[in-house]
C-alpha cells in the first residue's frame, strides 16, 4: 500500500505518515470505530467505509466478494465507481450513516430528478438534495459501482452492481433498459425501486453502464450483455430492434473477446478488451465512434 501512496503524495514519508493517521485515528480521525467515538466523544468517520475507500482509490481495485471462492477483482479504472451522473439525476456511493462518511462505502445515495423513479426511492417525486437509498442498500447488500443513464428525453434509469456481482436496475423501463423484460400486464413499466437483473442470476458480474435508453453490462468471464433500444445500432446485434433482456453481444469480433469494461454514451457504446483494445457500436455522428466516415 505504502509503494501505490506516493503517486498521489510527494513522497514515501508523507505517504506513510497519512496512512498511519488514518489508520490510528490520528489528526484525521477517518478510522476511528463505533465504540471508541462513543467513549472519547470522538467525530468520525466510519471504520469500514474509509478502509474500503483506501482499498479501491490507493490500491486501484474492489474485490467482489464470492464466498469461497477466489474473489475477482473489478478493472482498476471504471466509469462510477463513486458517483455517476445523467442530465437529470445524480448517484453517489456513500459509507456510514450518509453525512459524515464520504464516497467509498457500500451505501447509494442520490438526488435530482425522479419523475420516471430513476433516483430509487419508491417515488415519482424530486429530490433537491441527496438521500440514501433503502432497502437493506449499504448494509446486506454491498455496492460496488453506480451508473446514471438518461438524456433529454425525460426518460432516465439507473444500475448498481453489488458486491456479489449482481446487478439491480430501476427507473424508466419503457424500452427495455432495465432488462427486465415484459411484466404479467405484457407492459415495460417503471420501476421506483431497486430490482435484480434476473437474467443474471447465477452469473458474476463485474462492471455496468447505463446510457440514454440502452444498458450494457460485463460479466467475470469475459462476455457483454446489452439491452434496451437498439434503433442507432448502440448495442450490438446487427439490427434496429429493442432488446427487453440481456443479450450477449456475439458480432463485430466481440464474440472472441474478454470485455473488462464498458461505457454507454447517449445513442452509442464502447467496449474495452483485456488485451487493451477498444471496440465501438452506435451512432457515428460527431465522430464519437472514433472512426474515419466511410
Amino acid at each position: 500500500l505504502i509503494s501505490r501512496l506516493p503517486y498521489l503524495c510527494g513522497d514515501t514519508d508523507e505517504a506513510r505518515k497519512i496512512l498511519e493517521q488514518s489508520m490510528e485515528g490520528g489528526e484525521t480521525r477517518r478510522m476511528t470505530t463505533k465504540k471508541q467515538r462513543k467513549s472519547q466523544g470522538k467525530d468520525a468517520d466510519h471504520f469500514v467505509g474509509y478502509a474500503r475507500f483506501l482499498e479501491e482509490g490507493i490500491c486501484g481495485y474492489s474485490k467482489l466478494s464470492l464466498g469461497k471462492r477466489d474473489p475477482i477483482f473489478l478493472p482498476t479504472s471504471i466509469n462510477g465507481r463513486y458517483a455517476s451522473v445523467s442530465p437529470e439525476h445524480s448517484i453517489v456511493r456513500i459509507g456510514g450513516d450518509g453525512i459524515k462518511s464520504g464516497p467509498g462505502g457500500s451505501g447509494v445515495t442520490s438526488w435530482g430528478v425522479g419523475k420516471r423513479g430513476q433516483l430509487g426511492h419508491g417515488k415519482r417525486e424530486d429530490e433537491p438534495e441527496p438521500k440514501m437509498l433503502l432497502g437493506g442498500i449499504g448494509y446486506g447488500i454491498r455496492i460496488v459501482q453506480v451508473s446514471a443513464g438518461g438524456g433529454l428525453v425525460r426518460v432516465a434509469h439507473s444500475l448498481l452492481l453489488t458486491s456479489t456481482g449482481r446487478v439491480l436496475s430501476f427507473g424508466c423501463g419503457s424500452y427495455g433498459q432495465l432488462g427486465h423484460g415484459y411484466s404479467d400486464g405484457k407492459t415495460l413499466p417503471d420501476y421506483l425501486r431497486p430490482k435484480y437483473i434476473d437474467h443474471f442470476n447465477g452469473t458474476k458480474c463485474i462492471c455496468v453502464s447505463a446510457g440514454e435508453l440502452h444498458s450494457a453490462v460485463v460479466t467475470a468471464d469475459g462476455d457483454l450483455f446489452t439491452f434496451g433500444d437498439g434503433f442507432c445500432g448502440q448495442i450490438g446485434h446487427r439490427d434496429k430492434r429493442p432488446q427487453l433482456e440481456p443479450k450477449q453481444v456475439e458480432s463485430g469480433g466481440l464474440e472472441d473477446e474478454c470485455v473488462t469494461t464498458v461505457a454507454c454514451g447517449n445513442r452509442h457504446t464502447l467496449a474495452v478488451t483485456e488485451e487493451g483494445e477498444v471496440f465501438s457500436f452506435g451512432l457515428g455522428h460527431f465522430g464519437v465512434l472514433g472512426r474515419s466516415y466511410t
